[in-house]
């Protein structure tokens, strides 16, 4: 071990241990803190799912309460009591059914309503099936017969054979039960409404059990409602009730849950990945590991070049004693220094200067002996210097079974870590004897191949080395006479270990590269400019179905025809004339994947350039990140909508209103509910939804798709109605909105009342801010002079 090295070791390990224990410290924090923020963050994302799947099941209940005591049913149960046997083409039977569809058309959480007599047989259903068919031993019709309204499910449908809830309702004419008004839940509908649009990265989901661990909602339509079981751990978990959390594994994988158990029996639980939640901490790990490696590194560096400077000079000392223990005295210690090292050269050269003298004096007495003796030896040693000065091994060996050596230098033998005694005792000079054994036989049939030709001879082989290592050797023989009766070649040996494994590394690069690119999502891909060849990673074939190998990139732009026909403008030039730079880029477009779909990538790319600082290769990757744009697309939709309605919100209309402002002529009007402050202080906030609800619905449907409907306050509406070229037809929208919310009757005896207000573009304004104005001031000189109800238009 050299003096460097004993030197920075102990320091290297100390230095090592303490940035472990800080990086280990750290890494263990990090994942408490994630471990609890997961925990919290699927605790709010199951109570939000939690009070949306309540209020859905109780809008429904309140649906098939008011639906039950709307007037039209009771009609439709006072005709079947006249009738014996009812006609199914009756005009009441036909206006019935027309109602009952209409209603479960503009109320998504019923899928659909049957009507059953007070013999359980089906009299009337939305979808015209099971009519005649008896039901009188479902649950839900013996409590509704018995005046109460009951929830029962999940049961398979006898028509369409799929599992749903039913709701049961009694039908009471003149205070008695007259037939039962039966709604199928929508469960498909609540699941994509509350927990498919909760996706958590796209690795969590959230699903909804009963009591019995049976799956009610889960995002695989699959598993929902009579087709599967949740694991009996996960049952064991949630049996008590309540809310908490735990953790599970399932396929080997470890996930964190959190459940909260509703009212009615049912829980909601969300699960997530912990691996993929932890993958952030992981790489916040593996990168602080690096960098403090790194500075290690460079104080390690730095302090390398201190001791160097000692070590060099100390070295340097050495040189100089073995020099003149040689007998080369022509020289001096040149070292300027003004400590105990510098004394030291001094002392050595005056020494060196002295014994320079004496050797002077022997050398004269004895130069005429050794002269007559080189002369003698002079040819041997030049002969001896060519050949040992050849780099590798030399040597002569003859043909027999065992490769024996007749005579090498002395590079042959060290290439076996031996001297030429070491090769005479340890192997007898049998150089099979020093083959691996994997390659002897091959050796001695090529070689025997080639004895009786008078060409050069070439092979690669592998010998034992005295150490116990093995090494490579490239041989290049020729036959050149014979020895005892066998062929005898000379040859030149050369080690290349060196060169077979950089060519093993290689390959092993590429292995790790191709294994990379297998389990990564990311695409890599390299654009060789000279050839106009653009080369993927392996999965490029797999998702976008084209060959991974592109020639003629520029040229023919088959790479073209993938990308969005919006984001070609994107795409920079890659000629050498017309790159960047700064040889770096980045953009976000969308490419058409396999499944004939745009999906969103980022592609980044880096250019190579040579000494002379031409463009030679461009290197980059493709990364998706479709589910990322997707969910940015989402949370700005939440941010432009009313939660309650879902139409557009006060700041959204407002934008979306002045951007379509051109010519051509607009209307723009307000709707106000009439004295909506009494209805939620006389029937309840939740009464009060319930009429902004089928306000929203309303003044939706009257208009064209087209028009931008927004909920401006809390009893407030405006439309903007772009392109209205006729100002009669806006007056009769607004006359049917008016009529037919005044026609809704509800139990508690509300009918709706609503107040509008209109202005029209040029005539009343040309911005925005004047025509809300007039509009809203034609509202009010409404109310104020004509009474609440209808509409007027600004200035009539």
């Amino acid at each position: 071990m050299s003096l460097t090295t004993r030197m920075l070791a102990p320091i290297a390990l100390i230095m090592s241990i303490a940035l472990a224990f800080v990086a280990g410290s750290a890494y263990d924090n990090a994942k408490k803190i994630v471990s609890s923020n997961i925990v919290t963050i699927e605790a709010t994302v199951v109570e939000a799912v939690s009070r949306e799947i309540e209020f859905m099941l109780e809008s429904t209940r309140n649906y098939m309460r008011l639906s039950a005591q709307r007037q039209i049913v009771k009609q439709y149960a006072e005709w079947l009591l006249t009738q014996k046997k009812p006609d199914r083409s009756a005009p009441e039977q036909k206006i019935f059914l027309e109602q009952i569809n209409q209603s479960v058309a503009i109320y998504n959480y019923v899928d659909s309503l049957i009507f059953l007599n007070k013999q359980g047989t089906v009299e009337a259903s939305t979808e015209n099936m099971g009519e005649g068919q008896n039901r009188s031993d479902r649950e839900y019709y013996r409590e509704a017969m018995l005046g109460k309204s009951s929830v029962q499910g999940p049961l398979i449908t006898r028509t369409k054979g799929y599992y749903a809830f039913f709701l049961g309702e009694p039908v009471f004419v003149n205070g008695e039960v007259s037939g039962v008004l039966v709604g199928a839940i929508n469960m498909d509908y609540i699941a994509s409404h509350t927990i498919d649009p909760v996706t958590m990265h796209g690795k969590g989901i959230v699903y909804v059990v009963d009591p019995n661990g049976q799956i009610i909602l889960h995002p695989d339509r699959q598993k929902m409602i009579g087709n599967a079981m949740i694991e009996q751990a996960i049952l064991e978990a949630i049996s008590d009730g309540g809310a908490g959390s735990f953790e599970n594994e399932r396929d080997g994988m470890a996930y964190y849950s959190t459940f909260n158990t509703l009212p009615n029996g049912w829980t909601v639980i969300a699960t997530v990945s912990r691996d993929f939640m932890m993958s952030d901490v992981q790489l916040m790990r593996d990168r602080t590991a690096a960098v403090a490696l790194a500075a290690v590194c460079i104080a390690l560096f730095f302090m390398f070049l201190v001791v160097c400077r000692v070590v060099a000079a100390m070295r340097k000392g050495v040189q100089f004693a073995e020099s003149v223990a040689e007998g080369n005295l022509d020289q001096t210690f040149n070292i300027r220094r003004n400590d105990e090292l510098g004394a030291l050269a001094s002392a050595l050269n005056t020494m060196v200067g002295k014994l320079k003298n004496s050797f002077e004096i022997a050398n004269r007495q004895t130069r005429e002996a050794e002269e007559a003796r080189a002369r003698a030896t002079s040819t041997y040693r030049e002969l001896q210097a060519l050949i040992d000065s050849v780099d590798g091994g030399v040597a002569r060996f003859a043909l027999d079974d065992s490769f024996r050596v007749i005579w090498a230098n002395t590079g042959f033998y060290a290439l076996s870590g031996r001297t030429r005694e070491d090769y005479a005792r340890d192997v007898g000079n049998r150089g099979i004897n020093v083959v691996h054994p994997e390659d002897g036989l091959t050796m001695l049939k090529t070689f025997r191949e080639h004895a009786q030709k008078n060409d050069s001879l070439k092979a690669e082989y592998r010998i034992l080395r005295k150490d116990g290592g093995t090494s490579w050797i490239y041989l290049r023989a020729k036959r050149v006479g014979e020895w005892e009766g066998y062929p005898l070649f000379q040859g030149v040996f050369i080690d290349i270990t060196q060169q077979k494994n950089i060519i093993r590394a290689l390959e092993m690069e590429q292995q790790r590269y191709n294994v990379v690119t297998e389990i990564t999502e990311e695409i890599l891909f390299e654009q060789d400019i000279a050839t106009d060849t653009l080369t993927f990673s392996s999965n490029f074939e797999k998702l976008f179905n084209r060959p991974r190998s592109i020639e003629h990139y520029l040229r023919d732009k088959h790479f073209l025809e993938i990308v969005h026909p919006d984001d070609l403008h994107l795409l920079p030039s890659t000629k050498s004339t017309e790159l960047s730079e700064d040889d770096f880029m980045r953009f976000d477009a969308r490419l058409l994947t396999s499944e004939n779909t745009y999906q969103w990538f980022t592609i980044c790319f880096k250019v190579l350039r040579d000494n002379a600082g031409k463009p030679t290769n461009v290197i980059g990757r493709l990364s998706n990140i479709n589910d990322k744009k997707l969910e940015e697309d989402r949370l700005r939709r939440e941010a432009q909508t009313d939660m309650l309605t879902g139409l557009y919100n006060k700041m959204t209309f407002k934008q979306l209103a002045e951007d379509m402002l051109s010519e051509g002529t607009h209307a723009l009007i307000i709707v106000d509910i009439d004295d909506f402050k009494n209805v939620n202080d006389t029937y309840g906030h939740l009464f009060g939804d319930e009429v902004i609800l089928t306000v929203a619905s309303v003044v939706r449907d009257g208009f064209r798709s087209s028009d931008i409907t927004g909920r401006i306050g809390g009893d407030e509406f405006a439309v903007f109605a772009h392109d209205a070229l006729n100002e009669n037809v806006i007056r009769n929208r607004c006359r049917q909105i008016t009529a037919r919310l005044a026609e809704i009757d509800y139990p508690n005896g509300y009918r709706i009342s609503v107040s509008m207000g209109i202005s029209f573009y040029p005539r009343h304004g040309k911005d925005y801010p004047t025509l809300f104005s007039h509009a809203d001031a034609a509202l009010y000189h409404l109310k104020k002079h004509r009474g609440k109800g209808g509409y007027a238009v600004y200035g009539e």
